[in-house]
């Protein structure tokens, strides 16, 4: 079994916190209600709400596939 992470910088286009912060918790539900593969699922924004760190865990490729597709 190969645990699959994955670290991204996700930049917020300006006037569009809102709609990310929507979105990301739309996407955090669908973890939570559909994802049993996923191991880790966070985000941070900085202090100016200008960027998100994603950390992201998966029990293997499937798992990650599995993602995708709920999403």
């Amino acid at each position: 079994m190969s645990e699959i992470q994955c670290i991204a910088i996700l930049k917020i286009h300006d006037g569009k916190i809102e709609e990310f912060k929507r979105l990301s918790e739309k996407c955090a539900e669908i973890v939570r209600t559909k994802d049993t593969g996923t191991l880790q699922y966070e985000s941070y924004l900085n202090s100016d709400e200008t960027e998100c760190l994603a950390f992201e865990r998966y029990r293997d490729s499937q798992a990650l596939l599995d993602h995708h597709k709920n999403l």
